[in-house]
């Protein structure tokens, strides 16, 4: 045998020893390309793209029935704007500060997939294993909402110096504002001061004035008689309102029937009518219907003597003839009051609660409970 053929039988068994060799090609580039740029995050572009050579699939992958060509890659990445921050807020202004400059490069690497399909074509899977090197790289300026200044730009310099002679101006206007709303309130304080020494001045007066008319009261509720007629003249004779309603009150609630005669006698004195108050009575169903027809009673006073207590006027209800107005003569006698007319007459007593109450009466109606208040 001639060297030459061993030699060819010993390469032979070598490369029978080493098992077949990985013949399957890869993708072409510009495929695994595009799918690297499909898989980048917003605002970052592909460079450059160097994958190693192909690689027979391992683990999982071998298995796999499309058989994988897998090859690690290297790649470089550039930032394609600068990228953004918020700094701070001022007012309606947003202060941005910068984190990177358009073209910053990362350098990316992983592994690729591919496998080629029955129809033809690659399906390429990549896997990055450093992505993330382009995390926490910021926004863009117009990503940010409202008005944006960048830090150390002539803008965001002229900006912040009017925003600090905005905010001077601001602090002065405030505490012009505040020295305003003291005043105010020192002079609503004062009038707060001297609305509450005339209130107090005004409880003076009245605890005075209550204690005078109490003085008053008790004039014409106690003592002997000489003095409490005294006491009621002197009051009638008062220019104050409140004296002499006080005075009339004490003498038709006193249980003297001479001052209650005297007041009476004032009262009617100066009324020119009284209407009646009438009710009808339990005892006589018919009352009922009575009262209902009748209507209104009025006693008209055309004069009245002080001196005898007594009266003429006017008397009637227009719901029945008998009842009918027509002229009245009646006389206060102490404490009780009568008045007559064709037909008709009305006995009224005072009471204790500054009425008179008595009875309404005439020759064909059933007697009705009569009524006049005193005020």
């Amino acid at each position: 045998m001639s060297g030459r053929l061993k030699l060819g039988l010993m390469v032979l068994a070598l490369l029978s020893l080493a098992g077949p060799a990985f013949a399957q090609s890869a993708p072409p580039l510009d495929v695994q390309r595009d799918q690297l740029t499909r898989e980048l995050p917003p605002l970052w572009k592909l460079e450059t793209f160097s994958p190693g050579p192909p690689q027979a699939a391992t683990g999982a992958d071998k298995d796999s029935p499309d058989k994988p060509v897998v090859q690690t890659f290297t790649a470089v990445v550039s930032l394609t704007v600068s990228t953004f921050t918020v700094d701070s807020q001022r007012g309606p202004y947003t202060l941005l500060r910068p984190v990177a400059e358009q073209g910053l490069r990362k350098t990316l690497s992983g592994l690729i997939k591919s496998s080629k399909r029955d129809g033809g074509g690659w399906t390429v899977r990549v896997g990055v294993q450093n992505i993330y090197v382009l995390d926490n790289i910021g926004q863009p300026a117009d990503r940010f909402q409202g008005r944006t200044a960048v830090l150390g730009s002539p803008e965001a310099a002229k900006l912040t110096t009017e925003l600090d002679q905005t905010a001077k101006q601001q602090t002065e206007a405030d505490a012009q504002r505040q020295r305003r709303q003291q005043e105010q309130l020192d002079q609503q304080l004062s009038v707060v001061k001297a609305e509450a020494q005339r209130i107090a001045a005004d409880h003076a007066l009245i605890d005075q004035r209550a204690a005078a008319l109490a003085g008053v009261k008790r004039q014409l509720m106690e003592g002997e008689r000489p003095a409490r007629l005294a006491a009621f003249e002197a009051a009638m004779k008062s220019d104050d309102v409140s004296v002499r309603a006080m005075a009339l009150s004490a003498a038709l609630t006193g249980r003297d029937a001479i001052v209650a005669n005297l007041a009476l006698r004032h009262i009617l004195a100066g009324k020119k009518s009284l209407p009646v108050q009438l009710f009808a009575t339990r005892e006589v169903k018919e009352s009922e219907t009575v009262l209902n027809n009748l209507g209104p009673l009025t006693l008209t006073i055309d004069r009245f003597d002080p001196a005898t207590g007594t009266l003429e006027g006017k008397m009637g209800a227009p719901g029945y003839s008998i009842a009918a107005p027509g002229a009245a003569f009646g006389s206060l006698a102490q404490t009780e009051l009568a008045v007559n007319t064709y037909g008709c007459s009305l006995q009224l007593r005072l009471s204790e609660v500054e009425t008179l109450d008595g009875i309404f009466r005439c020759q064909t109606l059933p007697t009705l409970i009569a009524r006049i208040t005193l005020d």
